[in-house]
């Protein structure tokens, strides 16, 4: 898990980019970073739902469906079973078609595309409630 300070602007952050690629992770913290986000990092579900437990809870969260350990599948099933974080909005990033009803972006991302998403999810008007 990686966190780095919060976001200068008015963006709320963090962003919680869960993924076991350490490249795909590494360039997306890249992109968020320089965008003024501040940004959480897990390498499977289960790092994920630890770091919701001990760091500020994120205003979206970018998952991948496919990684070792506990799954995209696996985690969005825990996650809606969890009064506090069902709430938080999910977006699945995998180049495998997402549960029904969940937003995502298909790999290769756009990048225009997942800072639009971004932005929707984490101006201060939309930030998450504790």
């Amino acid at each position: 898990m990686t966190t780095t300070p919060a976001p200068t602007d008015d963006r709320a952050g963090p962003v919680l980019v869960v993924d076991d690629d350490v490249e795909i992770r590494s360039c997306l913290r890249l992109v968020l970073e320089t965008e003024g986000y501040a940004v959480l990092e897990a390498a499977d579900g289960t790092q994920a739902l630890d770091t919701l437990t001990h760091a500020p809870l994120p205003c979206v969260i970018l998952l991948d469906l496919m990684m070792p350990v506990m799954s995209g599948w696996e985690f969005l099933d825990a996650l809606r079973e969890s009064q506090k974080l069902a709430g938080i909005p999910v977006v699945v990033v995998s180049a495998y078609p997402p549960p029904q009803g969940v937003p995502s972006l298909k790999k290769p991302l756009d990048l225009d595309g997942l800072l639009g998403v971004v932005s929707e999810h984490c101006s201060k008007s939309h930030g998450p409630t504790a």
